[in-house]
This record gives structure tokens, C-alpha cells and sequence, in this order.
């Protein structure tokens, strides 16, 4: 059973239409979780394809509905570190999500990261070539997030995509390397 949430009215719909088609059972809800997050659910697979460097309006109204360890520790408010902290809200302590972030938010040195290594949310760090997401050129990288974890993973991919006219991809072979690289040592 898929769910999902969606801050635009028009995704929503194409959102429906195309699991209609392809004959997947989602249930979609029109919602701005950054300043309404959904009942407390928990899940056990998270996909979170936040909007980079979303400008935020109503930081005081965010800010009081923020987990108080990272609202106290984070210098300065990135619409990432919100969509991160709400899909590690909606985890389940088995479970594993993947949000992809611009590489700013990795090396940006407001006490984010730090916070998310010392309390063992991160899993894995896979950096992605530019040019692959829609509507954007940027290179990005995808975080594997889950709970207690050690050590992490860091995995370069960005040599690994195929060459298209106007936008790199990721073939089945592709993905098949990167992800021997996140399952090997």
C-alpha cells in the first residue's frame, strides 16, 4: 500500500492519473507538510523528492512544530533539513527512506550533518552526476536514512549514468552498479 503527499493541487492530479493508469493502488493527499505534517503514521519505506532550497514563509510556525534537539542545534533553516527531519518523524525504527538534497545542504557547515551522524540517521551518501533530476541541472546527492547506524556508506556515482542529448540518465545497468556499490563492502 503506497501514500503519498503532495504540496501542489496539479501534481496531486497527475500524481492520480498516472498510478491510474499503471494500475498501482496510491493513495495521494493534497498537503503542505511543512507546516501541517500529516497524523503521526509511520512507515516503513519512505521516497522523499523534496523541492530544493524551497523558500520558507512561515519559519516561526515550522520552527515550533520541529523535533527540539535539531530545532536546537541547527544555526539556520533549510526547507531540506524540514523534509529530512518529517521523513525521520513518519520512519519506523526498522525502517529505511531516501531523500535526495542538492549538495549544499552536505557541506554546509550549519550543524545539520553533525547532527544527523551523531544521532546515527544516516546510512548512506550517494553522490549523483549533474544533469539527471528533472527541472534541474544540479548535482545532487540521495541520503539513505535509518535509524542507530554506525558507519556510513559514501558512494561516488558520478561517473556512472548514460550520455543523452539533453539530459544524463540512468539506465537499468546503471543502477544495477550503484546499487552493487551500496550492497558490497
Amino acid at each position: 500500500q503506497l501514500e503519498g503527499f503532495e504540496r501542489s493541487f496539479e501534481n496531486e492530479q497527475i500524481g492520480e492519473l498516472i498510478a491510474d493508469v499503471r494500475g498501482y493502488d496510491i493513495s495521494l493527499s493534497v498537503i503542505d507538510i511543512l507546516t501541517n505534517p500529516p497524523e503521526k503514521q509511520r512507515y516503513s519505506k519512505i521516497f522523499c523528492h523534496c523541492p530544493f532550497n524551497l523558500t520558507l514563509t512561515d519559519k516561526n510556525v515550522i520552527m515550533k512544530t520541529l523535533n527540539e534537539d535539531f530545532n536546537n542545534k541547527v544555526k539556520r533553516l533549510r526547507s531540506e533539513y524540514v523534509f529530512i527531519q518529517r521523513v525521520l518523524d513518519s520512519l519506523k525504527d526498522e525502517g529505511k527512506a531516501i531523500v535526495f538534497v542538492p549538495l549544499g545542504v552536505l557541506f554546509c557547515k550549519d550543524g545539520f550533518i553533525e547532527y544527523l551522524i551523531s544521532n546515527g540517521y544516516i546510512n548512506a551518501v550517494i553522490q549523483f552526476a549533474p544533469n539527471i533530476l528533472a527541472g534541474t541541472s544540479i548535482p545532487f546527492a540521495m541520503l539513505v536514512l535509518s535509524f542507530k547506524n554506525e558507519k556510513i556508506k559514501l558512494i561516488d556515482a558520478r561517473e556512472i549514468f548514460t550520455k543523452s542529448r539533453w539530459k544524463n540518465q540512468l539506465s537499468s545497468n546503471d543502477i544495477d552498479e550503484i546499487s552493487f556499490a551500496y550492497f558490497e563492502d
